[in-house]
């Protein structure tokens, strides 16, 4: 009994988390698929390469969620330090992808640019 209560809780999580993971997976793709990005997460994706900078962290938050619908902000962070390990600068910027549910699958409806990449 308790097993199939485990089970119900992992299986309702992992459908929970799904819009999450179809972002974290788009995100991921990136350094195989260029090209199949629109140009304003290219630009942030590609950021740190243009600029000499260090690989960004990306953090995923859930913003909203519905049954068919959810909004998952992505923030982008780069920290910069010099030679004696001293935080320099910090460059930061966020998207927010809006998908929906649609035929057993989450898809991503559109990318919004909240604030673009920039030094803090």
């Amino acid at each position: 009994m308790i097993l199939i209560v485990f089970l119900f809780i992992f299986v309702g999580i992992s459908l929970y988390n799904l819009p999450y993971k179809s972002v974290n997976n788009y995100i991921n793709i990136y350094t195989k698929n260029e090209f199949f990005y629109s140009e304003s997460i290219s630009h942030f994706l590609s950021y740190n390469e243009e600029n000499n900078l260090p690989e960004p962290t990306v953090t995923l938050k859930t913003i909203r969620r519905t049954i068919n619908e959810a909004d998952i902000l992505a923030t982008f962070e780069i920290s910069n330090y010099n030679d004696n390990y001293t935080l320099t600068n910090v460059y930061s910027g966020s998207l927010l992808f809006s998908l929906v549910y649609s035929k057993w699958n989450w898809k991503i409806d559109s990318i919004t640019v909240i604030s673009d990449m920039s030094k803090n």
